[in-house]
């Protein structure tokens, strides 16, 4: 035990005999054991009784389970508790799939044991006595919580008088002109018009406009120009695009690898396939229902219940169940079953809750909601609608389709696993033969040490007694290491440690390890055997829950418990043996490293015989004639389906899922549905239909979209937490006018294009970003709407832009996704792989965690967001590409000029400034100077023809789609040392004119 360690249990130790003084060991037991106890062991050592163990009372831990007593009062080193929550034995960790028990929680149950005797207050109460079911305490609601300004009806309030009418264009502008009236406020003069049309092509279509779309709009001076440039663009099929994207934060939305088979197989039941890998099927419906201005209601409707709404329209809104099928899901094997599911709950009420309604519900998860009306009884009659829905796969091809590519994939996999079962073995056959030469080994280490020699003459020792001399210079290095972690060394050690002793007294060192590793590894191919069998073989209980997740995967509720109670384990000193010398182990417990004998791939074919070669060379000829013969795989929707039988969920006390209450029906949080306290129950299946129906029938679910739609245009909400409409969100700076938004929208048929048009008609949308003293000192957070705000591209748009003015960008759409680093994929980003995990270009420019909905994104400006634009191949080839787009190399001033102007063009789509041409040329200068007394170096060719611009839009499609692995060769990067034309281009591409929005 460490001194830390030990100080800690000393202090814990003196700290409770002094709370001894005053307390009665009652008190001490319910306060510092009982919870402990109740929190980390109860789930399984109660009715369930796993390994035959009960701990809900001291007769039930003394009479002990399958392994003997758990306590032995009066001597905690001797009791099976504490030395599982210790986990000083491999074999015996507790809790099974938690985190190891606080120290100071171990120290309490040592002294329990020791100085209490295990003491138990009301000892009589029998192990079959079941625990009184909490009651969730009377929950109602308030007159004042009912009044509060977002769970009331919509009020489309008049029009209100202004005294500079003609300055407004439509309501909108009526009601901001107000607020600025009533504050002695004036907005600024409109935007010029190239500003407004960059405003409005990033806003809907998240691309800048080409220099041509900029001619045609300044040379259109018709009233009903710019109007008619907001209908083009929202026709474009890249409105869809970029407005995907804005709802695809909110739904958390990330793809998994794309990939057949690149995902850990868990221990028993792991999945056989990629789960995730129709994940884009969500996103591309996504894209085609904005496009289409599908009625908000119905795209609410269909992401909440589509499996569930009229079979006319079923087909072609199923893929919006991917709001909630495509996860998070928590599939690894080291998960508690009961705790992964009620996490599931929570994040689908979490996305459903704040997405849809901009209510934080999952605040009342443990107990009732701080601030908002909304009890604890509300949030697990939510989770009922979701612990009443399962996972489910809708397959997008025929039966017969599907059961062939399933029979061929069970044989492939079947193949995989004799091949990976053959090598396993011939592994250990390996590990057996090696073994029996230790004392060989050894010995020359010995000599080695001995006769100090070098660690780059270990080779040529080796090789002089004819043995292996990568497994000599392991066996070395492992000898000669401090520390071991089992007993069995310590007499090579004291050999060594006087000297080396005799040749004699070594030998038999050696040959004593020899001996012993020959014993450890049948005894851990007995233990591998045994345990897989029962994995194979395991059958759950008849009310065992069982979960059907992405991939095939079907977990168990009592697995694992059941496999940690029954499974065989190794004598663990035996074990570090075999983690040492012949194995390491894929397991979070250790720290992972290669033994001495193992041996991978084909590092592994110099020890096999040649029939061993002949046998894995026919197996895996069988396993490529099989993949071979795979069908295409067929592509389905991850969704989900209500269960055959509808349950409800128990109150889950305090928030832990081991600890249940009453059983709440399910159904819609009180204070949206008008009830008196109690949550409204649904009667139908699982009850998501009507809680869609809920939903868009609450005021609340108009509001929060409308506000999401101005919060995109303005880059701040009329609510500035959009998802949070609750007491601790923000109040609506302009209430009337979301009210009126709201009411326009459901009016209009819920459409979202209609709410874009009304919103950028509107003078306040139209407005300048430029100062203004008096209104700044008032409002110097533009909360009124006076002018403009000045906003920086988000990722998407940033990246997209980059590609687009120089050419590159690929228009095709939809698709399975693309990984974003990749020199070959030039589709635009709503396109690109993100995994829960996102890349780092991605989270450098403040991409959302999607592990979680998002609300809205920050906007940081950072030093190494500056240095990115210095330092990235993205932007390094796109400077290259333009380079290119820009014409063949000048050589007169007036050409340079004409080239420069052509680039600010492209860029900025405007021309340059005299004085803009002129640094442009001292810049052009002096980099040819640098560059032309820099050393040489080869330059590479660049990415297009200097005599050839790149095209763009649809014809410039280079990439492939599809894996990385298969796509062609990038393009050659730009040479490290850049040319001034391109240190020139890069400069521009780096500007901030390009990446933020005024």
């Amino acid at each position: 035990m460490s001194l830390v360690r030990v100080g800690i249990y000393s202090v814990a130790f003196v700290s409770l005999c002094s709370a001894q003084g005053t307390t009665d060991r009652t008190q001490f037991f319910e306060t510092r054991i009982r919870p402990v106890l109740a929190n980390n062991c109860y789930a399984c050592h109660t009715d369930s009784k796993l390994g035959g163990l009960r701990v809900d009372s001291r007769v039930g831990m003394l009479a002990g389970g399958k392994s003997g007593p758990a306590i032995v009062p009066g001597r905690p080193d001797e009791s099976l508790l504490i030395r599982a929550v210790s986990h000083v034995d491999a074999s015996l960790k507790m809790p099974q799939g938690g985190s190891k028990l606080k120290d100071s929680q171990i120290a309490d149950l040592r002294y329990w044991i020791q100085a209490m005797a295990a003491f138990w207050p009301d000892d009589s109460v029998k192990p079959a006595e079941a625990p009184t079911v909490a009651q969730a305490p009377k929950f109602s609601i308030r007159p004042d919580q009912r009044n509060f300004w977002s769970f009331q009806r919509l009020k489309k309030s008049a029009e209100p008088q202004v005294r500079n009418p003609s300055w407004a264009r439509s309501p909108i502008d009526r009601f901001i002109l107000a607020k600025l009236e009533e504050k002695g406020l004036s907005p600024v003069k409109q935007a010029d018009k190239r500003a407004l049309l960059r405003r409005a092509y990033i806003d809907l279509i998240g691309l800048p406009p080409t220099p041509e779309q900029v001619d045609a709009f300044l040379s259109d001076n018709s009233p009903d120009a710019f109007a008619k440039v907001v209908d083009k663009l929202l026709a474009s099929s890249q409105y869809g695009e970029r407005w995907a994207r804005h709802w695809m934060d909110v739904a958390r939305y990330a793809d998994g690898s794309g990939r057949a088979d690149r995902r850990p197989v868990f221990l028993g039941y792991g999945m056989t396939r990629d789960g995730y890998a129709n994940t884009w099927r969500y996103r591309d419906w996504l894209i085609d229902a904005i496009n289409q201005d599908m009625p908000y209601d119905q795209f609410v409707k269909a992401q909440i219940a589509a499996d569930l709404m009229p079979e006319k329209d079923r087909a072609k809104l199923l893929p919006a169940l991917g709001f909630f099928g495509i996860g998070p899901w928590f599939t690894g094997d080291d998960v508690v079953f009961v705790e992964a599911r009620a996490n599931e709950r929570d994040d689908k009420i979490d996305a459903l809750t704040k997405g849809f309604l901009g209510l934080t519900v999952t605040c009342a998860r443990c107990h009732n909601h701080k601030y908002d009306p909304i009890s604890q009884k509300d949030y697990y009659s939510l989770a009922g609608v979701f612990q009443s829905s399962g996972y489910w796969e809708y397959n997008l091809s025929p039966e017969k389709e599907v059961g062939a590519y399933q029979a061929q994939r069970k044989k492939v996999k079947a193949a995989e696993t004799s091949l990976q079962e053959y090598a396993d073995n011939a592994a250990l056959r390996v590990a057996d033969t090696l073994a029996r030469q230790i004392p060989e080994y050894v010995m020359t280490v010995r000599k080695a040490v001995l006769s100090k020699t070098v660690t780059a003459d270990l080779n040529q020792v080796a090789e002089a007694e004819k043995l292996d001399p990568e497994v000599f210079g392991r066996w070395y290095k492992y000898l000669t290491a401090a520390e071991k972690l089992h007993p069995y060394l310590k007499s090579w050690g004291s050999i060594m440690a006087k000297g080396g002793g005799t040749d004699a007294e070594a030998h038999k060192a050696a040959e004593e390890f020899r001996d012993l590793v020959l014993k450890v590894i049948p005894e851990k191919k007995a233990v591998i055997a045994s345990n897989q069998e029962m994995v194979r073989d395991y059958k759950p209980d008849p009310n065992e829950a069982t979960a059907l997740l992405p991939g095939d995967l079907m977990q168990f509720e009592l697995f694992q418990y059941k496999q940690q109670m029954v499974q065989k384990v190794m004598d663990t000193n035996h074990f570090y043996v075999w983690l040492d010398v012949v194995q390491g182990e894929d397991d979070q417990s250790y720290v992972r490293k290669d033994g001495i004998f193992e041996f991978k791939g084909k590092n592994l074919l110099r020890f096999l015989t040649a029939d061993e070669k002949t046998k894995l060379d026919s197996m895996q000829a069988e396993i490529a004639t099989l993949t071979r013969a795979m069908p295409k795989e067929y592509p389905y929707v991850m969704g989900l389906k209500d269960e055959e039988k509808p349950q409800n969920t128990k109150l889950n006390i305090r928030g832990n899922a081991h600890a249940l209450g009453e059983e709440v029906p399910r159904g819609f949080p009180a204070i949206l549905a008008k009830t008196e306290g109690d949550p409204m129950a649904f009667q139908h299946g699982s009850g998501r239909m009507e809680l869609a129906d809920a939903i868009v029938s609450h005021p609340l679910s108009a509001r929060v979209m409308v506000n999401r739609i101005w919060q995109h245009h303005f880059g701040r909400g009329i609510v500035d937490t959009p998802s949070n409409f609750g007491v601790a969100g923000e109040r609506p700076t302009h209430p009337e006018l979301l009210d009126y938004l709201a009411s326009r929208f459901i009016e209009s048929g819920w459409s979202m294009k209609a709410m874009h048009r009304e919103i950028m008609n509107s003078a306040a949308y139209q407005l300048a970003y430029e100062p203004s003293e008096a209104n700044s000192t008032a409002d110097p957070d533009n909360r009124l709407l006076w002018r403009a705000n000045f906003r920086r591209m988000d990722v998407e748009t940033l990246r997209d832009s980059l590609l687009s003015v120089t050419g590159m960008l690929d228009e095709r759409g939809g698709g399975v996704p693309q990984p974003v680093n990749n020199p070959n994929s030039k589709k635009r980003t709503i396109y690109t792989r993100v995994s829960r995990t996102p890349d780092n270009f991605l989270t450098l420019f403040d991409y959302p965690d999607p592990n979680i909905t998002s609300e809205q994104r920050s906007n940081t400006n950072v030093p190494t967001q500056g240095l990115f634009f210095l330092n990235s191949d993205l932007v390094q080839r796109q400077a290259d590409a333009l380079v290119a787009r820009l014409g063949p190399e000048p050589v007169t001033v007036d050409e340079k000029a004409a080239r420069i102007q052509n680039a600010y063009r492209q860029v900025f789509e405007r021309q340059a400034t005299q004085a803009e041409v002129q640094r442009g040329l001292q810049f052009l200068k002096k980099a040819d100077e640098l560059f032309q007394a820099a050393p040489a170096e080869p330059a590479r060719p660049q990415t297009a023809s200097a005599t050839t611009p790149a095209r763009r839009g649809r014809a410039a499609a280079a990439a492939a789609d599809g894996d990385d692995e298969d796509a062609p060769p990038p393009p050659a990067a730009p040479p490290t040392r850049m040319t001034p034309w391109q240190q020139y281009a890069q400069a521009l591409l780096s500007a901030g004119e390009f990446y933020y929005l005024n």
